[in-house]
């Protein structure tokens, strides 16, 4: 179940990733997300019937939610379908923990290798290391004195 109108991006994500064998339908609610929030009751209605129908016609033996605003429908769908819903949040997060737990962390061999070390020249761009350095310096030593005499002001004009 999906929010909005993402049905054909969706099918054919699950179709790409070979899922279809296992998926027997991707349905959207046609409701965006922010309509969940301003009429939660025609969301529930939307949601649900559109659960129902992928129970019904496409024979779903399981809902899986595509959006996270969708979160606290699992009940209401489970109890009119009759079948369990997931909730990919919660699954996303659970997966998570049980990955922490093993001690599994992220593969460094290719995709998420770090990174080559890159010597920077030239920052900030279109000045030299020094110039910006140089003149970095002499505003903090004019706003010092600003400061410096301002605070030495006040402190004679309370004596």
């Amino acid at each position: 179940m999906t929010s909005g109108n993402g049905h054909n991006e969706n099918e054919w994500y699950a179709i790409e990733r070979n899922a279809r064998s296992s998926c027997v339908s991707v349905r959207a609610s046609e409701m965006a997300v922010l309509e969940l929030e301003e009429n939660p009751q025609a969301a529930i209605e939307a949601i649900t019937d559109q659960a129902a129908e992928a129970v019904d016609r496409d024979r779903a033996e399981v809902i899986v939610l595509g959006c996270g605003g969708m979160a606290e429908l699992g009940a209401t769908i489970t109890e009119r379908c009759a079948v369990p819903v997931v909730d990919g949040v919660a699954a996303a997060v659970r997966l998570a923990e049980s990955l922490v737990g093993l001690g599994l962390s992220t593969s460094k061999v290719r995709t998420y290798a770090p990174a080559r070390e890159k010597k920077l020249s030239g920052w900030p761009l279109g000045q030299s290391t020094s110039a910006g350095s140089a003149a970095m310096g002499s505003a903090s030593s004019a706003a010092g004195t600003a400061t410096d005499s301002a605070a030495g002001s006040a402190a004679a004009g309370s004596a």
